[in-house]
């Protein structure tokens, strides 16, 4: 699969879904608890198949939050149009 350079980042069951935009995720997710955290990760786990342990702590604070887990390729780049960590956590 092939993905983008930042985007908001879904588990379904076995596959995973990505959104580009923010009100798109929160209108399909129906946020239901009081507090809500965001998840900034490397987009080198996503690449790279590599997403236990990013996983295992969207799944824990899932428990009690609710989340936006955002995956960046880390540094802005205009040549590759990816954006820098800063620009993505304010989407």
């Amino acid at each position: 699969m092939k993905f983008p350079l930042q985007g908001i980042y879904l588990r379904e069951g076995e596959g995973i879904r990505i959104y580009q935009d923010l009100q798109d995720f929160l209108r399909e997710r129906g946020f239901n608890k009081s507090y809500t955290l965001g998840i900034l990760f490397s987009r080198h786990y996503l690449v790279n198949e590599d997403m236990e342990v990013v996983d295992m702590l969207i799944d824990k604070l899932g428990e009690h939050f609710n989340l936006i887990p955002v995956f960046t390729y880390g540094t802005r780049n205009g040549d590759l149009g990816a954006w820098s960590s800063a620009e993505c956590i304010e989407i």
